[in-house]
């Protein structure tokens, strides 16, 4: 029997090309792209890594609240900040500064 981390890359790829062409996400481009856990987008925007900061972010009531959220997908029923994504939010924001 194999864990999820001892599957072929076969396998693996086609989950992630499903997930891709699912609607959900489109844009993340590349099969290896790295998605940042809360914790590691918080560390890498300059919040505490705990900081829910991110969280509140995402609430519907909170909309509009925050002139800059980072974008982000839902990956196994948890929010995940792909890297790619993040550098250009980050870019975008110093930007506009």
């Amino acid at each position: 029997m194999t864990t999820e981390n001892q599957r072929p890359k076969e396998v693996v790829s086609a989950a992630l090309g499903r997930f891709e062409n699912s609607g959900i996400v489109a844009g993340i481009a590349a099969e290896n792209q790295r998605l940042l856990t809360q914790k590691e987008a918080s560390v890498m925007l300059g919040y505490s890594e705990n900081s829910n900061i991110l969280a509140k972010m995402r609430m519907p009531k909170n909309k509009g609240k925050w002139e800059f959220m980072p974008r982000f997908i839902i990956f196994n029923g948890e929010a995940r900040y792909p890297l790619d994504w993040l550098n250009e939010d980050i870019k975008k924001l110093k930007e506009g500064c």
